[in-house]
């Protein structure tokens, strides 16, 4: 199993594997890390954005605290900046 999650400037990476195939998981992550947009065209990446859009729009419409972090971020950062951005 592998897998990730995302923030406004963070992605952490989890994996669960049988240790015979630890060697394998560090090859990819190797990979990932050293070239993490290797193989991603247009259409991938706007499939992923669409992902991540939609995510964030789950967490914030499911609280009150997401929608606040939007409004806080908002008020404190220029449109131009990442985090004044709308998710």
């Amino acid at each position: 199993h592998v897998n990730a999650t995302t923030e406004a400037d963070v992605t952490t990476y989890h994996a669960f594997v049988p240790a015979e195939r630890l060697p394998d998981l560090l090859a990819l992550y190797e990979k990932l890390l050293a070239d993490p947009l290797d193989g991603v065209d247009e259409r991938l990446a706007a499939i992923e954005r669409s992902v991540l859009l939609r995510e964030n729009s789950v967490r914030d419409e499911s609280g009150q605290a997401g929608e606040l972090w939007g409004l806080v971020n908002e008020a404190m950062f220029s449109p131009q900046h990442p985090y004044g951005r709308p998710r």
